[in-house]
């Protein structure tokens, strides 16, 4: 009875040595590019951003602050790594804005429109030491969506990661259009 005893305390010790032992799910793994996350909302099937994206609170990627509407954008690391510090700069792709325009309105409806510049934005993102990433937002005075002109308009504006440091740009998902539905946006204000 005393060895087993023995011999169950020994694997308990070795089941307790061993579970402290990280295991591949804490591995590092995967390649490391950085995107803007709000390019996948539609799961790859375009880069198009709606805001809102939806009426119910767990649906918002906005809010509005101090007279201000404030769209949530980012910044994120792909892979899992320790997680170095990068940076990301951002610029506005005015062409893409209006391929997209042109396309989406053709010859029947001026339903989508570029934004004017009534929005700022950060032109370039800092994300530190042991974080993935980091949120930004495109700020426009609630005023200035709420002007008659822009009723029933789709304001369209195109954001593009244009170099960043630290690691590379992925391939896919580094542009983002976009689409700010000026109806569905004012009953939030």
């Amino acid at each position: 009875m005393k060895s087993l005893m023995k011999f169950l305390a020994v694997i308990a010790a070795v089941m307790s040595f061993v579970s402290c032992i990280k295991g591949d799910g804490d591995a590092e793994y995967g390649n490391c590019y950085i995107y803007i996350p709000q390019a996948t909302q539609s799961g790859s099937l375009n880069n198009h951003y709606n805001v809102p994206s939806g009426d119910g609170p767990y649906t918002y990627n906005f809010k509005v602050e101090d007279g201000l509407l404030k769209i949530m954008m980012g910044v994120l690391r792909s892979g899992k790594t320790e997680g170095n510090p990068y940076t990301a700069d951002i610029a506005e792709n005015s062409a893409a804005t209006d391929k997209f325009i042109t396309e989406m309105n053709g010859d029947s409806t001026d339903k989508y429109m570029k934004m004017p510049a009534i929005y700022t934005f950060p032109s370039k993102i800092e994300v530190g030491k042991g974080e993935n990433g980091k949120t930004f937002y495109i700020e426009i005075p609630v005023s200035e969506v709420e002007k008659l002109e822009y009723d029933s308009k789709v304001l369209v504006l195109t954001l593009k990661l244009m170099d960043s440091t630290g690691y590379p740009l992925s391939e896919k998902n580094t542009e983002v259009v976009v689409l700010l539905d000026t109806d569905s946006i004012e009953k939030h204000f």
